[in-house]
């Protein structure tokens, strides 16, 4: 007797795929092409920006400053909790500060990985033009060791250099700057399978040293994240902030928002837990997860990848949409902070059309129609087999 295996499935679901991603008619895809990508995606002509204050702290912001966090997990989780985002609207409120994380996992000073098309339509950050960049490096470069120290330094101000060149703040050339965050503490576990930290911290100190070292020779801000998540992570065996000593549990990201704001700002952190805080905080992380789709959608593989289409129809619509609609989670979050009323959710009506191809099913002059009635014809498992 025969039996379907989950290779059976995946190609059917591959051939699906192929079929439902076609589009039916050349004409339809020239009217919907009218409009180049380039045009679509071209960033708006930027006039010159305010000058910053010096990268120094207590940070200082301008209205309107818009804020990139680029790193690794330790910036890329706060798209799931948003605490400390929901603290700089809170203690900025009139400010209507624009922040995007760029942060993704395994991402170091020398090794950025992105699927092999990324910047084919555009580069999301470079769309984005951040004022000010919050970095967050040094953990994944600390499992070199001690011998590693040199070439991570050296590699970090060549970021530094890169980043300043690559993404000026408006077409004059202004230049972003820059606040350097070392990177967080391991946190024991008591777990025999995972690792006890000790080595991971002595490796973690130095490179956090590390990284004072370099905003020190640029006159940067920097903000030792290492040594007050240590002492929170020693006060108590267990996991308590982290989920497997490194990447941070809800209570992490608050106590991460903590340092942070305290750090920056100079004051000391007040415990957050109004009815507006939550509400603030909800909205601020539907935010991030609709700007998540724009700079690392879930099936990127498609868009940019491997599978790409090459696509002048449908994508660059979605990206402009998409940032559109962050654009009216910024102003529902603004509103927020400002104790205003809001609706239930955010509109997102005036935020652009979509183009939708239409497929081959049921269109009996295309040869990838099945049937004329409209849509596959899906065959039993065992069917499909032998076939």
């Amino acid at each position: 007797m025969s039996r379907t295996t989950p290779l059976d499935f995946m190609i059917f679901g591959f051939l699906l795929c192929l079929c439902i991603f076609s589009t039916q008619s050349d004409v339809f895809a020239e009217d919907a092409k009218s409009v180049s990508a380039e045009e679509l995606l071209k960033p708006a002509p930027r006039p010159p920006r305010a000058a910053l204050s010096p990268s120094s702290l207590p940070l200082e912001f301008l209205d309107g400053e818009r804020i990139a966090l680029i790193g690794n997990s330790t910036a890329e989780r706060m798209n799931l909790f948003g605490h400390f985002e929901t603290r700089l609207m809170l203690r900025f409120p009139e400010k209507q500060l624009v922040v995007r994380n760029f942060a993704r996992p395994a991402d170091e000073v020398s090794l950025r990985q992105r699927g092999s098309d990324y910047y084919k339509l555009d580069d999301p950050l470079f769309a984005f033009g951040p004022d000010t960049f919050l970095c967050f490096f040094g953990f994944n470069e600390s499992f070199a060791g001690p011998s590693g120290i040199e070439q991570f330094k050296a590699d970090y101000e060549k970021l530094l250099d890169e980043f300043s060149n690559r993404y000026p703040r408006d077409d004059a050339g202004s230049k972003a700057r820059f606040v350097l965050c070392s990177p967080m503490a391991f946190e024991s576990t008591g777990d025999p399978l995972l690792p006890d930290g000790s080595a991971e911290n002595a490796n973690l100190a130095i490179y956090s040293e590390a990284v004072r070292e370099i905003a020190t020779k640029r006159n940067l801000a920097f903000v030792d994240i290492f040594a007050e998540t240590q002492k929170a992570f020693n006060a108590q065996a267990g996991l308590q902030f982290t989920i497997n000593g490194c990447h941070v549990n809800e209570a992490g990201d608050r106590l991460l928002a903590n340092v942070l704001e305290r750090a920056m700002f100079g004051l000391k952190s007040e415990v957050h837990n109004s009815d507006q805080y939550e509400q603030l905080r909800k909205a601020i992380n539907d935010k991030s997860w609709v700007h998540l789709q724009d700079y690392r959608m879930l099936n990127g593989w498609y868009v940019y990848g491997g599978r790409r289409t090459w696509d002048t129809e449908t994508f660059p619509r979605e990206y402009v949409k998409i940032r559109n609609m962050a654009a009216v989670r910024d102003r529902y979050v603004w509103d927020i902070a400002q104790g205003k009323t809001v609706a239930e959710k955010p509109d997102d009506s005036q935020t652009g059309d979509l183009f939708k191809p239409d497929t081959r099913f049921g269109n009996p002059s295309q040869k990838y129609s099945e049937n004329a009635e409209g849509g596959p014809t899906i065959l039993p498992p065992d069917e499909l087999i032998k076939k």
